[in-house]
């Protein structure tokens, strides 16, 4: 993936997870009792990192008992059942029946899984890590204060290690017991880094913040529909927060942690993406300018660079908040071919997949004959595609259209980044898809091929 100038974000961007009943094999059902629950609804989402968004509503009758259907054509990931405000419980979906029972004053306390593997991993794995923060949390301090002439402290030592271990050691037998699971992607993020006990308190933040993404892989795209790698990031940022400090001296603490995120986010652009998005919309909620600012300055990679910075951060986010599921797209008036104007609002089909590419972009040369044999691939054409390519060279545009002659609306204004389409949509990156009804309604905004295909049949347009 090719990117432009700042990452933007908004904090309210969500993604559609999403999928239809498959005709080859029943649905799967999220099968649930919450005991003393009395509210009139349940809400099921699909996450994105820390932002769920809907996937279906149901009522449960009066024992709490109420069942979702999942198409197994719905993609793996965590999907959360919200009760009511800050009433939440999260779970894995990854095509199979799910059955549990818990109470309401008690969600994970009480939480029974009757059926699913997934879960019963992941409900485990949650419970022994907050148990390993709770007794390290608590030795700590031993290990630092506790007089160490005193014979106690090198039991103190002993059990500071085996915690540690013990840890350890569940991570490795999760991973390699269940290596193709969806939860063992999420575990293997978090094999704990190991602490010297005798290691000088004043040193151990600074040893943290310098090896913490030793066992992290930014690698996993499937993982950005959790809250794995937003999880991380709050963690290491936390490294990084002091009470004692003033809020100029936090935020410049605050751009080293977001370099250091930057740095190893790096290796994988969608995750890139992901990450600052996260980071945009994180900051912005607080306030703080001065790491926006870093933010939008240092992490627009160079060799997508248009040698513009952001000037107006808030703007731009707006714009993401303006192009959520949901709302109105802009309408799009681009020359094809021909030299006629193409106009979004007038492709005469009651969807349009809109993408926008460019010759010169590597990515966009794989992805866009992906793209067009899904378009050929349709029994009945029931989508069109307009094709807005961010070239400014005309012979390279045209050499390139023709190449990619899917019978599609091909067009392009030759104004590269500035093109008042890509404008409009908040467009940094390349290839960037928005699939759009007749009325230029937002219903999706896929990032990759199989997102695409889930988008698609989420609305009946593919098989």
């Amino acid at each position: 993936m090719h990117f432009r100038g700042i990452l933007s974000f908004s904090w309210y961007l969500m993604i559609m997870i999403s999928g239809v009943h498959a005709t080859s094999a029943p649905p799967d059902t999220l099968d649930a009792t919450i005991r003393g629950f009395s509210g009139d609804k349940v809400i099921l989402a699909g996450m994105y990192g820390e932002k769920p968004s809907l996937v279906d509503t149901a009522t449960p009758d009066t024992a709490g008992h109420f069942i979702f259907l999942f198409s197994t054509e719905r993609l793996p990931g965590i999907y959360r059942l919200i009760l009511g405000k800050e009433l939440f419980l999260d779970l894995i979906y990854n095509q199979e029946n799910i059955r549990l029972e818990t109470h309401i004053s008690g969600l994970y306390d009480s939480l029974v899984i009757r059926e699913s593997v997934e879960n019963r991993l992941y409900i485990d794995f949650l419970r022994e890590r907050n148990m390993w923060h709770r007794k390290m949390e608590l030795m700590i301090p031993m290990v630092d204060y506790y007089p160490r002439d005193d014979p106690f402290y090198k039991e103190i030592l002993i059990q500071f290690e085996r915690v540690q271990q013990s840890f350890a050691g569940y991570i490795s037998r999760q991973t390699e017991d269940h290596p193709e699971a969806y939860v063992t992607r999420i575990i293997r993020l978090y094999r704990p880094l190991y602490i010297d006990p005798e290691m000088p308190p004043s040193g151990r933040n600074p040893y943290i913040r310098e090896h913490f993404f030793d066992n992290v892989g930014f690698t996993d795209v499937e993982l950005i529909r959790s809250n794995a790698y937003t999880t991380l990031v709050i963690d290491y940022l936390s490294l990084y927060s002091n009470p004692s400090l003033g809020r100029e001296e936090l935020e410049a603490s605050f751009q080293d942690a977001v370099q250091v995120i930057m740095d190893h986010a790096s290796v994988n652009p969608v995750i890139y993406d992901f990450v600052v998005e996260y980071l945009v919309g994180g900051f912005r909620k607080f306030q703080f300018d001065k790491v926006l600012d870093y933010i939008s300055e240092h992490y627009a990679p160079e060799h997508c660079d248009d040698g513009q910075q952001a000037t107006d951060l808030e703007t731009r986010l707006r714009k993401y908040a303006d192009l959520a599921i949901g709302r109105t797209a802009p309408d799009i008036s681009v020359p094809d071919t021909s030299g006629a104007v193409v106009r979004l609002s007038e492709t005469g089909s009651k969807y349009t997949l809109v993408v926008f590419w460019a010759s010169w972009c590597p990515h966009c040369m794989e992805s866009v004959p992906e793209i067009g044999n899904i378009y050929l691939g349709q029994k009945e054409k029931q989508w069109e595609v307009m094709a807005v390519s961010l070239d400014s060279d005309e012979n390279e545009w045209r050499q390139a259209a023709r190449l990619q002659d899917y019978g599609w609306l091909s067009c392009c204004d030759l104004k590269g980044w500035n093109s008042p389409a890509a404008q409009n949509y908040n467009v940094y990156a390349t290839p960037t898809m928005f699939l759009v009804d007749s009325d230029l309604t937002i219903l999706a905004k896929p990032i990759t091929i199989p997102e695409l295909r889930s988008a698609l049949l989420t609305y009946g347009l593919a098989d």
